[in-house]
């Protein structure tokens, strides 16, 4: 989907991170979620970039999944409502707005952490830390 739809992709991993004891479809269906929306929000850019990093926090305690995109960002007032079931930026053929609230919900279900920030491009990042010892467990 990505090559289709012209976005070049730069991936930057930690090597040696530890394997995670987390529910692989759910963590799976969640960065399904945060791509799909960069895809869409990337839609009529002239430049698109998907930047990808994994790495190991400061703290050795989570390890962070990073995804920033060169779409427009994300207004300041939209920002503390994007978790929100239903609220959605997208018209109702695009989005229903639950994508993002299932994803909070399934990393809080992890015990980790999911925000969103605007980036160096002028697009969104976002983060996700899932600890090393799963809640799931």
């Amino acid at each position: 989907q990505l090559k289709e739809d012209g976005i070049a992709t730069e991936i930057q991993y930690q090597p040696g991170l530890p394997m995670m004891p987390f529910d692989k479809d759910r963590i799976q269906q969640v960065i399904f979620n945060i791509i799909s929306n960069a895809i869409a929000a990337m839609a009529g850019q002239e430049t698109k970039v998907l930047r990808i990093v994994t790495e190991l926090t400061d703290s050795e305690d989570y390890v962070s999944l990073i995804f920033s995109d060169t779409g427009p960002g994300i207004d300041t007032s939209d920002m503390s409502k994007i978790f929100d079931p239903f609220f959605t930026t997208k018209d109702s053929i695009q989005g229903t707005g639950l994508g993002l609230s299932i994803s909070y919900s399934i990393i809080q279900d992890h015990g980790g952490k999911i925000w969103a920030e605007s980036n160096e491009w002028g697009g969104a990042s976002f983060f996700v830390e899932l600890p090393l010892e799963s809640m799931m467990n």
